[in-house]
């Protein structure tokens, strides 16, 4: 609706949300707990399916605009170049004249589609949606004058400088929910150590939460040179969780020298809190802590699937072998693990495949031509299939968005779809590269029956009642090495 206002009515971006809160989650899909227990595998095919529709969103904004939009799909009532805006227009020059961007060191964009299959997502989310709309507030009521004995805010959350000073002032802010992420972290490292140790422990920690305000606030936080900082003895201050080990059990004992901790959340200033007070605690103890960002590690591990997918495949390519590769990134890292082979033929309509062997003198390299698709770097149209009809290539290696018994292989584009089906007719041997979430999808176009695949070179997440289907159709599994 704002992109909308934009083009159609002339209207002004004030500022984004996401200007405010770096990396802020708008939109959240949840699933009944009924169905996650009752139904395990069917809820992990649906997980499988939401993060890689995200992870295309992503990589293709320009193209998923349009499907959504009313001119493609209709899943929204606004034609393309307004949906478009919507997900691509994040101009800094003209947006810091209008001063709805404040944070150019950012380097965000407007929109963007990002997994978060955690379980304590929906809650982080929830809580750091609270401190932007409280700061949003307060600074609205400031701005416009409003009496602050007229406007009541609470905020679901108390860490930090800001919310905590805005509660000591007593104006707006007369209300907060602290969770005290300063005990927290010191808690998680001694479940990480009792663990470590083989001590049993209890069946769930209940981490400490108390309400804050203006009155109260002094007996639990002061404040010095680094900030409020959480009174050791205050009268009100928390004790610590009880936990079956404490750090005097610690004299002489068999620690750990590393502990790792996935964060949800790493941009949230209670997580930053939370890992400030765990590497504090962990020092102390001569352990290293290692932390990771869950989203960067679960692309991390994707790209390492694809990749170790690849090498399975590169590692069926013999001397004089004519192979078609087709587009897609686990085909890209196959290319790669191409570089320094001898002897061998590669035809290819991806630019990224053409690019990366290029300048490889042991193979003969082949473009089929054609027309740019500009968001995938691949090439199709009328040209790309003549080429093909006259080519002939011992394998293809080839990449589809959707894997399933009953629609077979498909994918998000028509055009590339009309140069797979040719590659595969110009094949000998159809070799499929898919990763484990690709199975169980059905994309937008057929590609054709599954049982035109040879083998299947995957990961080794597939379930194995997956597989066993799959083999029953007589298509070789392969398992790439983890």
């Amino acid at each position: 609706f704002n992109a909308m206002g934009e083009l159609k009515a002339g209207g002004r971006m004030l500022r984004f949300t996401g200007d405010i809160w770096k990396n802020h989650p708008c939109c959240v899909i949840c699933m009944h707990e009924e169905v996650t227990t009752k139904k395990p595998e069917w809820t992990q095919k649906v997980m499988n399916a939401i993060v890689r529709a995200e992870v295309y969103a992503s990589q293709n904004k320009k193209e998923v605009a349009k499907l959504l939009s009313k001119d493609g799909g209709g899943y929204l009532p606004m034609p393309a170049p307004v949906v478009e805006r919507a997900m691509t227009y994040y101009d800094h020059a003209f947006y810091d004249k209008e001063g709805a961007i404040k944070h150019d060191d950012w380097k965000i964009g407007r929109i963007d589609f990002q997994p978060w299959p955690y379980p304590s997502a929906t809650k982080m989310i929830v809580k750091a949606m609270n401190d932007t709309v409280v700061s949003g507030a307060i600074q609205a009521c400031s701005e416009l004058g409003i009496d602050r004995e007229s406007v009541l805010v609470v905020t679901f959350g108390l860490e930090g400088t800001t919310l905590i000073d805005e509660l000591s002032r007593n104006e707006y802010l007369k209300a907060g929910l602290a969770m005290f992420p300063e005990i927290v972290g010191p808690t998680c490292v001694e479940a990480a150590i009792a663990a470590y140790g083989g001590i049993e422990m209890p069946a769930q920690l209940v981490t400490p939460h108390m309400v804050l305000t203006a009155d109260n606030l002094q007996n639990v936080y002061e404040q010095g040179e680094a900030g409020w900082q959480l009174k050791p003895s205050g009268p009100d201050t928390p004790r610590e969780l009880s936990l079956p080990i404490h750090r005097s059990d610690h004299l002489g004992a068999d620690l750990p020298a590393r502990i790792g901790f996935l964060v949800p959340f790493s941009q949230h200033e209670w997580y930053q809190n939370l890992q400030c007070a765990m590497h504090t605690y962990a020092s102390d103890l001569g352990i290293e802590l290692d932390i990771a960002d869950a989203a960067a590690n679960l692309r991390d591990e994707m790209v390492l699937r694809k990749r170790s997918i690849a090498g399975e495949a590169s590692s069926l390519i013999n001397p004089g072998d004519v192979v078609l590769i087709d587009s897609g990134e686990a085909t890209t890292y196959l290319a790669e693990a191409l570089i320094g082979k001898r002897d061998i033929t590669v035809i290819t309509n991806s630019m990224d495949v053409f690019e990366t062997l290029r300048g490889e003198p042991g193979i003969a390299l082949i473009s089929t031509g054609g027309l740019l698709r500009r968001e995938s770097q691949t090439l199709t149209g009328p040209t790309t299939e003549i080429v093909l009809h006259e080519l002939r290539a011992d394998k293809l290696f080839l990449a589809v968005s959707g894997v399933s018994l009953d629609f077979g292989l498909s994918h998000t584009n028509l055009a590339e779809v009309n140069v797979k089906q040719t590659m595969i007719r110009a094949a000998r041997e159809v070799i499929l590269l898919a990763d484990h979430t690709k199975f169980e999808q059905e994309s937008v176009v057929q590609v054709a029956p599954i049982s035109i695949v040879h083998k299947v070179i995957t990961d080794n997440a597939l379930p194995a009642s997956t597989r066993l289907d799959i083999t029953k159709l007589g298509i070789e599994i392969v398992l790439a090495k983890a």
